[in-house]
């Protein structure tokens, strides 16, 4: 009965309800020690569990990708965190926050799955080092997006990376090139 079990963890002050209605643990260590003394198999077990849980549940809920990375990285299904971690890389480039959607970007380009997926980081990862104001990487990522992009006929793709290397020339004033790309 877990209504019982949780009632007996808060009367031994392991666990109690937050503000918001959820338990946590009462200290750190307690959380901490339990999941050292889990097997590696056991906790990616765990994670596996977990993530399905919140995907199942708040799939689309920006406010759940970073813990569905996390634990879908956690669990080694590496095609789902690299999906997770494409689009908190789009959330956080949405945000303005560049370096952030690099990281995740970049997580999400170790486990890409075909020249689709490929061609859509490196296009996002232009985007970020372009927010950055950083050309050179942003030139590269976008060119080699562009490339891949041609090569399978990834209209959209083109077009994102076209749009923002003229954006690049535009930048720095580069308006002949800006004027070709368009």
């Amino acid at each position: 009965n877990l209504s019982a079990w949780l009632g007996e963890c808060s009367d031994a002050a392991v666990l109690e309800v937050d503000d918001t209605g959820d338990w946590r643990f009462v200290h750190d260590k307690l959380r901490e020690q339990l999941l050292a003394d889990l097997s590696p198999e056991m906790a990616k077990q765990l994670h596996r569990i977990v993530a399905e849980a919140l995907e199942a549940t708040y799939a689309d809920a920006p406010e759940y990708t970073l813990r569905l990375v996390r634990h879908w990285g956690l669990a080694e299904d590496y095609v789902k965190e690299a999906h997770y971690s494409m689009r908190a890389g789009e959330q956080s480039l949405a945000l303005s926050f560049a370096s952030d959607a690099l990281t995740y970007f970049r997580r999400a380009a170790q486990h890409a799955r075909g020249d689709e997926q490929q061609a859509r980081i490196l296009v996002s990862i232009g985007q970020a080092y372009l927010l950055l104001g950083d050309y050179a990487q942003a030139l590269e990522a976008l060119g080699s997006g562009l490339e891949l992009a041609r090569k399978i006929d990834d209209r959209r793709r083109i077009a994102d990376s076209l749009s923002w290397l003229g954006q690049i020339s535009v930048n720095k004033g580069d308006y002949p090139p800006a004027e070709a790309e368009a």
